[in-house]
């Protein structure tokens, strides 16, 4: 136990002193955060709008496919037009998508929106908010800011701040009832107030984008092919 102490302490020490890697830990620690309880919120807000089980199990299938689809044209987008501009364009999805959920709009809205705005996807605090279509361009900008021999254990960081994040999220699942129980409003009045704080969120990922440092330079010195960034060697 030590031994993984000693090096999260190290590890944490490179991350400290690279701007990057702070605002992408931040990054990972927000996502995972909002990730966390709009799994878990988003198919009782739609029961509490009146959906049916089977209108649930449509949208949710939909969003899953919406994600998988980005997924695969986010990787190609952030080869070619750069990462930190594909995480850019997430976070600004996301704010959208959660005003559209705020809004009440109507179900084939939301449809449109959680597919693009991965909202009520990912993976929640035991993968560290690590599943998405973001998730391809997030590793190769860690890995570019990482020291080779210090990168396995900045990874390991990245994750653990990210299921820190989604642990910290799973407590405003327990917001709506609260907002119920003191008699400030509806289920569905209850859950609006999460995606107003979903949407903030996006917010601050979007602006914690931004001081990220990407260096394209490296990427058209190899004819548009990314350079291949090795985990740090196994150490005893």
């Amino acid at each position: 136990m030590s031994a993984v102490t000693e090096d999260l302490q190290y590890a944490l020490k490179h991350v400290r002193a690279n701007r990057s890697l702070v605002f992408l830990t931040l990054g990972r620690s927000l996502r995972s955060f909002g990730q966390s309880y709009l799994i878990v919120i988003v198919p009782l807000y739609l029961l509490a709008r009146g959906a049916t089980p089977a209108q649930v199990g449509v949208l949710v299938t939909a969003w899953a496919l919406g994600t998988a689809l980005l997924g695969t044209l986010a990787g190609f987008a952030g080869d070619r037009y750069g990462r930190k501009k594909v995480l850019l364009a997430f976070a600004a999805l996301s704010f959208f998508a959660a005003l559209v959920f705020y809004a009440d709009a109507p179900f084939w809205a939301l449809g449109i929106a959680g597919a693009l705005g991965t909202i009520g996807r990912g993976g929640g605090p035991a993968s560290g908010g690590a599943f998405g279509p973001f998730y391809s361009s997030e590793q190769a900008l860690i890995a570019e800011n990482s020291p080779h021999e210090m990168r396995t254990r900045i990874f390991a960081l990245f994750s653990l701040a990210g299921a820190i994040g989604g642990a910290l999220g799973l407590v405003l699942t327990g917001l709506p009832q609260l907002v119920v129980s003191e008699h400030l409003g509806t289920h569905v009045t209850a859950y609006r107030i999460l995606f107003l704080i979903t949407a903030a969120l996006a917010a601050l990922l979007f602006a914690s984008t931004l001081p990220i440092r990407e260096d394209r330079g490296t990427e058209r010195a190899s004819h548009g092919r990314s350079p291949r960034i090795a985990l740090s060697p196994a150490t005893r």
